[in-house]
C-alpha cells in the first residue's frame, strides 16, 4: 500500500485576522476529512499561538487535529516556552523535513 499524501501548509508571516481564520478553517477541513496536516509557522507567525487567539491554534495540536512546528533562526525566539505539542525546528532543518509533502502557502 502506498504511503498517504501528507499535506504541509506554511504560513510565513501572521496573516490578517480574517485569512488566518481561513486558514485556520481549510486546517480543520482537512482535519475533518482524515488528512494528514502539519502546519509550518515561520518568522513571527508564530504570534498567531500566543494570547487568546491562539487558543483555537493550540488546539490543533493538542486534540491531535495538525502537528504544529514553529521555525527558529539564529537569534530569533518566537515564543518563551512554545505550548504543548509545538515542535521547534531550527531552519536548516524543516525543508529537508517536509519535502515529500504536498505544499500550501498560506
Amino acid at each position: 500500500m502506498p504511503e498517504r499524501r501528507r499535506y504541509l501548509v506554511l504560513i510565513p508571516a501572521p496573516p490578517p485576522p480574517r485569512e488566518a481564520r481561513e486558514v485556520l478553517e481549510l486546517i480543520l477541513a482537512a482535519a475533518g476529512l482524515d488528512l494528514p496536516v502539519e502546519v509550518v509557522f515561520e518568522n513571527s507567525a508564530a504570534e498567531l499561538l500566543a494570547g487568546p487567539g491562539g487558543a483555537a491554534w493550540r488546539q490543533l495540536a493538542e486534540q491531535g487535529l495538525a502537528h504544529l512546528f514553529v521555525v527558529v533562526t539564529t537569534g530569533f525566539d518566537p515564543i518563551p516556552g512554545l505550548p504543548a505539542g509545538v515542535v521547534c525546528l531550527f531552519e536548516a532543518q524543516w525543508p529537508r523535513r517536509f519535502a515529500h509533502h504536498t505544499w500550501i502557502r498560506a
